[in-house]
């Protein structure tokens, strides 16, 4: 059974859009993450910046964190490693659109 979480810690990271969601301090957490390793990923090849990403998943695993969706029905669900790994990826390469 899937745990329901009813309010999400300060230390998780929050999937989802808009500013609420982007301004919660787990995500900013998972930011500040992704910056201070930008250069590392980009000149890593394919199979160096997988370990990269898991870890910053592990460092915000440790420090508390969980990586939460919300359902359909308001409640909060932890996901996989795998989107949680996806949406750091996805956080890599959107700051390389930016800069």
């Amino acid at each position: 059974m899937v745990k329901q979480i009813v309010v999400p810690s300060r230390k998780d990271v929050l999937f989802g859009r808009g500013s609420v969601l982007q301004s919660h301090v787990g995500n900013f957490r998972m930011s500040n993450l992704i910056e201070e390793n930008l250069e590392r990923y980009f000149s890593s090849q394919r199979n160096g910046k997988i370990p990269l990403v898991k870890s910053i998943m592990a460092t915000i695993r440790m420090e508390g964190g969980r990586f939460l969706r919300q359902t359909k029905a308001g409640w909060w669900e932890e996901v996989c490693d795998e989107v949680a790994c996806d949406k750091i990826g996805h956080g890599f390469r959107n700051r390389k659109q930016i800069k």
